[in-house]
């Protein structure tokens, strides 16, 4: 059998097929997730899911201390040689370079950063309904900012008690706010995120098909353009049960070429299923979704 000629590029390009993602989740709520929160994000060498450099504006609209959400830590880039990490931010998944040291690259001084392990994934509002009570610490700083009674809070993640959230007013901060158990209720609330949609399990499996339907024929034209042939061409198999819906890589032989690939389906399936409270997770070499 051949191998599959540069199985990274072709699974960036044959994402192309089901558009750039607009809510990538890495994990469900309360499941657990490794962070990276830097400085001056702006600093960081970072790539788009098609894995093109992203220019100056776009990399300075991440505001400073943004969850990145490490979904893979040392992967590598399309060319087979450049190491790099598989990340989410806001919902969107790109690459962020990293030196053959394991250190992510950066274009001048990033500032503070740091990586939480096994941080608690949140997906709701802390709303605060007592200023004076609970202030906003700026990460890895003294710095703290007074918080208006009322302010709501998108909570990102939580360790222990701890809450880090996004205030987007009077600007777009990030920081954790101190949630004391004994303080609920009096000084601050958590809002639930909307109750999900609930679908049939055919609907689950036709709006999964409708994203990996797109990646096939994207994928099956690049890969008979770069390897004509008689090469098994890849491609995504997606099965349902009572339990759950797996998308997997068939042939299984180029499963572990292609690893990358399902990496980069993950965005758009959570798209897809936005508002049902499914979340797809990568499970050995296959995408599993389990089913209420």
């Amino acid at each position: 059998m051949r191998r599959a000629p540069w199985p990274a590029t072709i699974a960036a390009l044959a994402s192309l097929a089901v558009c750039a993602p607009a809510v990538a989740a890495p994990g469900s709520p309360g499941g657990a997730a490794d962070i990276l929160i830097v400085e001056r994000p702006r600093a960081l060498v970072l790539f788009d899911m098609y894995q093109q450099r992203l220019g100056e504006r776009e990399a300075s609209a991440f505001p400073p201390f943004v969850p990145i959400t490490l979904l893979r830590e040392h992967d590598v880039m399309g060319d087979g040689f450049t190491p790099c990490a598989a990340v989410a931010i806001g919902g969107t998944a790109y690459y962020l370079q990293e030196e053959k040291s394991g250190t992510f690259s950066t274009m001048g001084p990033a500032g503070a950063t740091a990586v939480l392990r096994g941080v608690t994934l949140c997906e709701d509002t802390v709303v605060l309904l007592h200023g004076e009570a609970l202030r906003l610490r700026i990460p890895l700083s003294k710095e703290e900012i007074r918080l208006a009674p009322g302010t709501r809070a998108f909570r990102a993640f939580a360790s222990k008690r701890e809450a880090f959230v996004r205030v987007a007013s009077p600007a777009d901060r990030f920081g954790w706010v101190d949630l004391l158990p004994g303080a609920r209720g009096t000084d601050w609330r958590i809002e639930p995120a909307a109750l999900p949609v609930r679908l049939a399990d055919a609907e689950i499996l036709r709006r999964v098909r409708s994203v990996t339907d797109g990646a096939n024929l994207t994928l099956a034209r690049i890969y008979r353009s770069l390897s004509p042939g008689s090469a098994p061409v890849p491609s995504f198999r997606v099965t349902g049960s009572a339990r759950e819906i797996v998308c997997e890589l068939v042939p299984a032989a180029l499963a572990r070429e292609f690893s990358g690939s399902l990496i980069a389906l993950v965005p758009p399936i959570e798209r897809a299923l936005g508002g049902t409270g499914l979340h797809p997770a990568i499970a050995g070499s296959a995408i599993h979704i389990p089913l209420p």
